[in-house]
């Protein structure tokens, strides 16, 4: 019986770090009899919508923000070229595995096409769905949402919640409540604490080539510095340096960045301090924005998600207005780092020097 494998996401749980390391093991992956198909590349998200929601207004206004409008023009190539993929793996009795977080947002009458269309060719459809609790899916989207340029009262009055009725109740439905399998995204829950062991290991089948692989973190945390420093510079126009303490704001311009956001943005980012924590407000937003998604996934799941949440989220938090203050540790932070970025200057004597050892 052959099976095609619909990962689904969501957003948010390695994703990108599952999806760039399965398309550098394709050739291993076809050894096991798993095909990831490389007509749609790393991440099938777009591609797959582009074929299957190619008249969606919404997704034209996504791709168009994202740089990506030319996947519409070519929906009918990538539709032939994924017929070609499926109709080799199916002649070669292998089962299919198709990864895209932004299949989770399919609307039901996308996810019924996109049914029909793998049925062609395979027996049966299995959806693998990774579940984020709560607060962490809010912690790590609100890091991902200031680095594109929101502040942190643009998250209190929109919390980035994790919406998990619209995710998965459509692809229950369609495929089936039975042909839905959860996996909680948490500490301690990954599979060898890799996402690519435990998303593989919800398809229940040996897979001995891909046994040994694992796949690396792709998206690294910020600091609370950086954040902090980030979202200042995300709330006004003008001078971005008039919203920052004065300390920091001379920093910035001996560090010979420039004085354009971005220049700044790019000389702050990688501030080290210490980790990133939900300001109280945007949490408690969150929480109230979650009351009827929470009985939804706890009833799917069958325990409560709050259950695997991380708790330093709760104790100790700190509010908005601590986010646009900055401790003398922080300071020194930003003056460190400054410092490491700033290119070294070298004396006639040191290129001189250099041009001898290359040449010798």
């Amino acid at each position: 019986m052959s099976t095609a494998y619909l990962h689904i996401g969501m957003n948010k749980t390695g994703t990108t770090a599952l999806q760039s390391h399965m398309a550098r093991v394709r050739d291993l992956a076809r050894a096991d009899g798993l095909v990831y198909p490389e007509v749609l590349g790393d991440n099938h998200s777009m591609p797959l919508a582009a074929i299957f929601r190619p008249d969606d207004p919404t997704l034209a206004r996504l791709l168009d923000r994202r740089g990506g409008s030319e996947l519409l023009g070519r929906a009918d190539m990538l539709r032939t070229g994924l017929e070609a993929t499926c109709a080799a793996a199916a002649a070669a009795g292998h089962d299919l595995f198709l990864s895209g977080e932004g299949v989770g947002h399919f609307p039901q009458d996308a996810c019924r096409d996109l049914r029909a269309f793998l049925l062609r060719y395979v027996d049966r459809i299995v959806v693998l769905a990774m579940v984020r609790p709560p607060r962490s899916f809010a912690r790590s989207a609100a890091q991902q949402r200031v680095r594109y340029k929101l502040t942190f009262d643009d998250l209190a009055a929109r919390p980035p919640v994790p919406t998990y009725a619209a995710r998965f109740e459509q692809h229950r439905r369609v495929f089936g409540a039975d042909a839905v399998r959860f996996a909680v995204y948490h500490r301690g829950g990954l599979v060898d604490g890799c996402i690519l062991r435990t998303v593989l290991g919800m398809i229940e089948r040996p897979l001995p080539s891909l046994a040994g692989e694992r796949a690396p973190r792709e998206n690294s945390a910020v600091s609370m510095t950086a954040i902090k420093l980030l979202s200042a510079l995300n709330g006004r126009d003008g001078d971005p340096l008039a919203v920052l303490p004065p300390s920091i704001a001379s920093l910035l311009t001996e560090g010979g960045g420039g004085r354009s956001v971005e220049a700044l943005r790019r000389a702050v980012v990688g501030v080290p301090g210490p980790p990133f924590r939900l300001p109280v407000e945007v949490a408690a937003a969150v929480d109230a924005a979650l009351a009827e998604d929470r009985a939804y996934v706890d009833a799917v799941l069958g325990v409560p998600i709050d259950s695997f949440d991380d708790r330093r989220d709760i104790a100790g938090a700190p509010r908005l207005a601590d986010m646009a203050r900055f401790s003398p540790d922080e300071v020194d932070a930003v003056r460190d780092h400054l410092a490491r970025r700033r290119p070294r200057r070298r004396t006639t004597r040191g290129m001189l020097s250099a041009i001898w050892r290359k040449r010798g």
